[in-house]
């Protein structure tokens, strides 16, 4: 079913028929997302399926966007501008679409990464960060990320390719021992 959303930050709604959203408004550190109103069970297996657009300023835009699942309440969003909306986020597993190379031990090109936010000796998903290519093409660019509560899986693709998994016991190592979550699209 399709979840309840909430604009967060600088997020606006933009066509409710369409669901469709603008995280962030075209100017310097903004922060916005959209999360759900209701929380997510980790007990059943889950797919969140979505678009994003992340401009078509190639040189000149910045930072990207990010997805989240979270257990730091139903209004919380992380950092602007490098923080994509998910740093800081506690007892979260992100993962980020990242367009600005903001740290030099990161890939210059666009990528994207399994982490968690608030535990950095976590680690990253199985493939650590993968480049995605120029995704700041004025494209939209579908996003699938499922969740297998059997196995304690996280598995994202991007534009219909697989891209990376974290497995792990994440309920008791990240989400702080609770079986609820919120889901949150960050930008």
């Amino acid at each position: 079913p399709v979840q309840a959303l909430e604009a967060l930050g600088s997020a606006s709604l933009l066509d409710a028929p369409t669901g469709e959203y603008q995280l962030t408004p075209q100017a310097n550190y903004q922060v916005g997302g959209v999360a759900s109103s209701t929380r997510i069970d980790l007990r059943a297996d889950a797919r969140f399926r979505f678009e994003m657009n992340f401009g078509n300023q190639d040189e000149a835009g910045a930072d990207g966007g990010g997805f989240a699942l979270h257990n730091a309440g139903p209004n919380a969003l992380g950092e602007a501008g490098g923080g994509l909306g998910l740093r800081g986020l506690t007892n979260a597993l992100a993962v980020e679409f990242d367009t600005w190379q903001n740290d030099p031990g990161e890939p210059a090109l666009d990528h994207t990464v399994i982490y968690a936010p608030g535990n950095a000796g976590f680690g990253t998903g199985v493939n650590g960060a993968v480049t995605l290519g120029n995704i700041e093409d004025g494209a939209w660019h579908a996003i699938e990320i499922r969740w297998n509560a059997a196995t304690q899986t996280l598995t994202t693709s991007f534009d219909g390719i697989a891209r990376d998994s974290r497995t792990a016991d994440l309920i008791s190592a990240v989400f702080g021992g609770s079986i609820f979550v919120h889901l949150l699209v960050t930008a």
